[in-house]
């Protein structure tokens, strides 16, 4: 075969892909993975260069097959590439909406850590365990920073609204320096709270 009728050949060809789907899913999954990949590794100023690097490629490439399916008539996966991105922002969608997100991915794979700390805590009839761990901070000078708390409320009573909580729980708190420090965080506001899995919640502090 010539290479002009390779070529012919070559650009006749047209059919449905998963393809397409597969790349924007997993650049989406990146994208909603940022804040948690800051935080984790402290990114700062090169989270702007990470993202130039990693996702600005991959969305010049898929804009380039649009094109170039545009170009050649390739309906078949024209309609790969529409259908592939609905699906896969549907989709990340639906995993954020439900609490399936990069957070939670964190936490189911490093629970089991926690768990054998919880487990070794001090217990009783008489008072819930609680425990807070560092779950590290992002931001930096000039801009938002953002300081998280993984919390362990055995009683739950974190998620009421403070005048709602039994002084018991308010005294346990005020007695380690974990419990402490939660209570500051959230005396001085523009903290927010989120349920991450039985007793575990997520306190996130921000700080301007």
């Amino acid at each position: 075969m010539s290479v002009l009728a390779s070529w012919q050949a070559w650009r006749r060809r047209d059919g449905f892909t998963a393809w397409y789907f597969v790349w924007f899913f997993a650049l989406l999954l990146f994208l909603a993975s940022l804040e948690e990949l800051d935080v984790i590794f402290s990114l700062y100023i090169l989270l702007a260069p990470l993202v130039l690097a990693l996702a600005l490629p991959a969305i010049l490439l898929l804009l380039f097959a649009l094109g170039r399916d545009i170009a050649l008539r390739r309906w078949r996966r024209l309609a790969s590439w529409i259908l592939g991105l609905l699906i896969a922002v549907g989709l990340v969608s639906a995993l954020v909406k439900l609490g399936f997100d990069p957070t939670w991915a964190r936490f189911a794979l490093t629970r089991e850590r926690y768990d054998r700390v919880v487990a070794a805590l001090p217990r009783d009839d008489v008072s819930p365990r609680f425990k807070a761990f560092d779950w590290g901070d992002s931001g930096g000078a000039g801009v938002t920073n953002l300081f998280r708390r993984l919390i362990y409320d055995e009683s739950g009573e974190i998620v009421l609204e403070p005048d709602q909580r039994s002084l018991a729980w308010r005294d346990r708190l005020l007695a380690s320096e974990d419990g402490k420090g939660v209570l500051r965080q959230e005396a001085r506001g523009l903290s927010t709270l989120r349920h991450v899995s039985g007793h575990f919640y997520l306190m996130t502090g921000v700080y301007q």
